[in-house]
């Protein structure tokens, strides 16, 4: 997918990474209820699933420092972060109609195909496997019975 290829990925440290292969992106943030009680959920999927996808954190946060924060105070998994700030962010948002309620108007949307927590599951090719979903265990039960 052209829009993830070009993205600035951060890894855990902060460092730049890349992505290859299946990958599940989550789009969340630290400032959704929704979000921090389905962050257990995504966080014990991307450990039992880490050799088969790599979960992929697109934010809502507005400042990297916020990401951090909410993964810390959450115990979230230290999976790659698509920057804030990078065109990827409100692209990927756009493109599968993932954000949440406040955000739509900022990202021209006028329907949402799914809000906080979302899940979008890519095929190494970049097709879509399974979503635009909300997060919940049903969800990825449907993402862990694509890959």
């Amino acid at each position: 997918m052209d829009l993830l290829s070009q993205a600035r990925i951060l890894g855990p440290a902060g460092e730049t990474q890349a992505v290859a292969g299946k990958v599940l992106l989550y789009f969340s943030a630290g400032w959704c209820p929704d979000c921090v009680a389905f962050g257990p959920e995504i966080t014990k999927a991307h450990g039992e699933l880490k050799d088969q996808v790599t979960v992929v954190y697109v934010p809502s946060e507005t400042a990297q420092e916020e990401v951090t924060k909410a993964h810390t105070d959450n115990n979230w998994g230290a999976w790659p972060t698509v920057a804030v700030g990078d065109p990827a962010v409100a692209g990927l948002k756009k493109l599968f109609g993932v954000c949440a309620n406040k955000e739509m108007q900022g990202l021209g949307l006028t329907e949402r195909k799914a809000g906080l927590p979302g899940l979008v599951l890519l095929g190494a090719g970049g097709e879509v496997l399974c979503g635009p979903v909300d997060g919940s265990g049903e969800a990825l039960e449907q993402v862990k019975q694509k890959l």
